[in-house]
């Protein structure tokens, strides 16, 4: 997306895949959610979660293209913020919304300096180019996405676009779209907790080409429970961190983009606030450290659910005459149930 890149119509900047996989029935396996001792889902409804989150996203995505598309706008801006929240990067909330809206409105991006200085000292410049560059990067891939399965030319060009003339962690420069040259950690640098990759860097790229693979495959046939293939797909992928930066950022576009094959212009956030950030880093650190990918998967279930929930409460709370939605959030509090 350039300076003189022509707006096109919302739906057009999110398009939807043309090869969505024939699909006849989604149902959760129980076996694949480890759940904490504290929850108390309801059986039936967690087993027909993928189901009732693919339903509410076909309401969702009919609503916001008849109805309200700037909720959409407004979501995906969220999404945007806490995404870069996560990783200490980009705007704040209302700036982020200001930015995104202007570009999604204009196709208008204003900077392209590359910067010399690293992250330590913070820029304005360095925290727009945080979020202009992230939503050219989600727009690039889901538009790729939308007529391609996935392949290390997309992978590569797609974390060139989000980091672009961004020093990483300790002012290093030349990382953008290529794979990892040397050792990283798991986690923010600046957090204690921050764990060493485990994967050494000659496994990296033929890693890499399993996991592109994989991903293709669920591209293009059919999953039960798109929730559980999605969140075992971004922990494996940050479990290798391909990159030398932008590893978090790419796992949840990835993950967003895999759930879009089957849930209509549906977008899962993590990390909108302290809290939640804390928990989604904290579900993370605990399934590649116990190697139980069942926990992360829980935790992403719950975050879909609830971003579904919150979706359709907005519309209830606009268009009191729909029905629907109510329906579906009653559906969606008995998953989120606790003891």
């Amino acid at each position: 997306m350039s300076k003189d890149h022509k707006a096109a119509p919302i739906w057009d900047l999110f398009p939807m895949p043309n090869f969505t996989p024939a699909q006849e029935e989604y149902k959760a396996c129980l076996k694949d959610y480890a759940i904490p001792p504290w929850f108390d889902p309801e059986p039936l409804a967690l087993q027909e979660a993928p189901a009732s989150i693919r339903e509410a996203s076909l309401f969702l995505s009919t609503f916001y293209k008849d109805c309200l598309p700037e909720y959409f706008v407004n979501r995906f801006a969220e999404y945007i913020y806490s995404s870069n929240a996560i990783e200490g990067a980009g705007l704040e909330e209302s700036e982020t919304l200001r930015v995104v809206k202007n570009i999604l409105a204009t196709g208008s991006v204003e900077d392209d300096e590359v910067l010399i200085s690293p992250p330590s000292q913070k820029s304005k410049l360095l925290d727009k180019k945080e979020v202009t560059q992230h939503v050219e990067a989600y727009l690039y891939l889901q538009k790729a996405l939308s007529t391609n399965f996935l392949s290390q030319e997309i992978l590569l060009q797609a974390h060139k676009i989000l980091t672009r003339g961004i020093p990483a962690a300790k002012g290093e420069q030349g990382h953008q779209g290529k794979y990892r040259q040397i050792t990283v950690q798991v986690g923010r640098p600046t957090e204690e907790k921050s764990i060493e990759s485990p994967v050494p860097l000659e496994k990296v790229e033929p890693m890499m080409a399993e996991w592109i693979e994989k991903f293709a495959t669920y591209q293009h046939q059919a999953t039960d429970d798109p929730i559980a293939a999605a969140a075992k797909m971004k922990l494996e992928f940050v479990h290798i961190h391909p990159f030398l930066d932008g590893n978090g950022r790419m796992s949840r576009m990835l993950f967003n983009a895999l759930l879009g094959q089957h849930y209509p212009h549906f977008l899962c956030v993590f990390g909108e606030n302290s809290k939640e950030r804390t928990r989604y880093q904290h579900a993370i650190q605990q399934a590649i450290n116990t190697g139980n990918a069942r926990i992360f998967s829980f935790y992403a279930l719950r975050r879909a659910v609830k971003s579904a929930m919150r979706q359709l409460n907005v519309v209830k709370d606009s268009h009191r005459d729909i029905d629907t939605p109510t329906s579906m959030i009653n559906k969606f509090e008995t998953i989120m149930r606790k003891k």
